[in-house]
């Protein structure tokens, strides 16, 4: 938890311990700590464009659309496959996978846990089990379909593009 806020508050103290590390021990021999290292610093330099206010502003908000999205996502879901509830309804019902994927108690793809917490939170909208684990099973593939098709195009995207552009650069 310090290195964390450390991170954020004083990131000069982060790269100059870092640099002790490794400069002043054999680990400057070992090339995947020096990957490390560069890895460190290009977040410590990325956490710097985030101190402008304008850039946190914009992150801030885009962060909010990103959730009204999920949330709609999960709403137009739940009506697509019958079940009616209100927007509000449905956002309680999709937080349950959300707390339960910050959880490390994942299994590969997120099966299982994805599931279940689908239908904790049908079961207690009043849904029998039956529906809430077929729900639970049907969100979770799509969503991993989206996932697996957006990936990709972003992988295109990035692959062939020759803008190398910063966050910063975007909200100028």
């Amino acid at each position: 938890m310090v290195l964390f806020i450390l991170f954020f508050l004083k990131p000069e103290i982060i790269k100059k311990l870092s640099y002790c590390l490794t400069a002043k021990t054999f680990l400057n021999r070992i090339r995947l700590v020096r990957l490390l290292q560069q890895k460190i610093e290009e977040i410590l330099e990325a956490i710097q464009e985030l101190k402008s206010k304008k850039l946190f502003f914009f992150l801030f908000f885009y962060s909010l659309f990103i959730w009204l999205c999920l949330y709609l996502v999960g709403f137009s879901f739940l009506k697509g496959v019958g079940l009616n509830f209100t927007f509000w309804q449905a956002v309680f019902i999709g937080s349950f996978p959300l707390v339960i994927a910050a959880l490390p108690t994942q299994g590969i793809g997120g099966f299982g846990t994805t599931e279940g917490a689908w239908v904790i939170g049908l079961m207690l909208m009043g849904h029998s089990r039956q529906i809430a684990i077929s729900a639970g099973f049907a969100f979770h593939l799509a969503s991993i379909m989206f996932f697996v098709v957006l990936a990709a195009l972003g992988f295109l995207m990035m692959k062939f593009s020759t803008n190398k552009n910063t966050l910063s650069s975007y909200v100028k």
